[in-house]
């Protein structure tokens, strides 16, 4: 039998290189096992009776390869034209076909992709009439589904990291998107992360006195016309105490965030800094102006909770002058965040207790169809940049980058 091309095996290292936050650990070892099973004829064989190597599979497979490409290119292809349009390059298109299938037959799997795992299944999913009655229906069936199983380690891959594996030609098709996000964090053309050792709040010399008081909310906020001094006493303290998260608190965070949570001391520390800097703004006086997604999910988790502050603040709340709209927490919402984009990632059930839940390939994070799942898959269909929780800390705008500090 021949070796497992260095080609294949090396993906499974393009996998661990995408998880910087060590949230889909899972993914390179069942890469490594799916194509140790497809190339030894064992993946399948439960289904066809038999062991059939994919080496073996794909050199078999040739003639009804051909047919299904060309079934594919006089049929499928049209309809796609027919549905997109102008935008849609069926010249380019077919010679991506062609060129995977080329490959492929060699048993070249150099440069191969997501997108190139999916023109493969695509092609022999949608022509299926062509080899399903063949002599070499089986061979065929293990390619297809080998390509298919690639796809969806790639797209969980996407899910949960937010990241491709790091191929040349994924990130050559990512850079000719059309029309690519203008959205809020799309006016830096520096990428400026708080995330990063610059914008760090708990390396300074500074940490935890930034935050302490006693602050004068009354001369701060006496004349702002929608956080009244007892709304921003509330909002403050709520800010500060709720960063230092346990078990008994844990922040609301939609599913695909929890990982993140969970496994990344370094994006769990970022994620407390985003209620400090809220925190830090109204200590200066300045509206809470979210200037990342992480501060954005932070301030609704603040207002979430601020509420209940008085019960700890209740003295300091007590000597603040009264106002109309010390209650007006709606009001606060909606001027305190430029959109509400980050919420559309909570779906069905994400407030359940269910988070222990083992994520994986056939149990993923989103479910198929999901708002979030949706969101996060077509960025430059919605309008929207770094809301994935990988890109929560980078910056909306550069001018406020340091807005928080003293």
């Amino acid at each position: 039998m021949l070796p497992i091309p260095v080609s294949l095996r090396a993906v499974a290292r393009q996998f661990d290189d995408a998880d910087e936050h060590n949230v889909a650990s899972d993914l390179a070892r069942d890469y490594t096992t799916l194509i140790e099973a497809a190339w030894d004829g064992s993946m399948c064989q439960s289904i066809v009776g038999r062991r059939i190597p994919l080496a073996d599979a794909i050199q078999r497979g040739v003639p009804d390869f051909d047919a299904a490409v060309l079934a594919y290119m006089t049929t499928v292809v049209p309809q796609i034209q027919a549905m997109v349009g102008s935008a849609f390059d069926s010249t380019k298109f077919i010679q991506d076909l062609l060129y995977v299938f080329k490959a492929l037959k060699g048993l070249n799997f150099t440069g191969f992709g997501t997108m190139h795992y999916e023109h493969i299944q695509a092609v022999l999913t949608e022509s299926e009439e062509v080899w399903r009655c063949g002599s070499f229906k089986d061979e065929v069936f293990v390619v297809q589904q080998f390509a298919l199983r690639v796809v969806q380690l790639t797209e969980s891959l996407k899910q949960r990291t937010g990241r491709c594996i790091a191929n040349d030609d994924v990130k050559e098709a990512a850079s000719a998107v059309p029309n690519p996000p203008r959205g809020r964090s799309m006016e830096v053309e520096k990428q400026l992360v708080y995330n990063a050792a610059a914008g760090r709040i708990y390396g300074s010399r500074d940490w935890p006195q930034c935050v302490n008081g006693p602050f004068n909310w009354t001369s701060l906020f006496g004349e702002h016309k929608w956080i009244t001094p007892r709304m921003a006493a509330r909002i403050h303290h709520t800010a500060t105490v709720f960063s230092d998260f346990d078990d008994d608190c844990p922040p609301r965070l939609p599913k695909v965030a929890r990982p993140f949570l969970k496994q990344s001391k370094e994006w769990r520390e970022s994620f407390r800094d985003c209620h400090l800097r809220i925190a830090m703004r109204l200590q200066k006086g300045l509206d809470p102006q979210p200037n990342c997604t992480g501060e954005e999910m932070a301030f609704h988790n603040i207002m979430y909770l601020a509420p209940d502050a008085d019960d700890a603040i209740h003295e300091e709340i007590d000597e603040l002058p009264e106002n109309p709209n010390d209650e007006e927490y709606g009001m606060v919402r909606e001027n305190g965040v430029e959109d509400e984009d980050v919420l559309m990632l909570f779906g069905d059930g994400d407030d359940d207790d269910d988070d222990d839940d083992e994520v994986g390939v056939d149990n993923p994070v989103l479910g198929p169809g999901s708002v979030a799942d949706f969101m996060l898959g077509s960025p430059d269909v919605m309008r929207v940049a770094h809301l994935h929780p990988s890109e929560w800390f980078h910056a909306f705008k550069e001018e406020r980058f340091k807005d928080h500090l003293p």
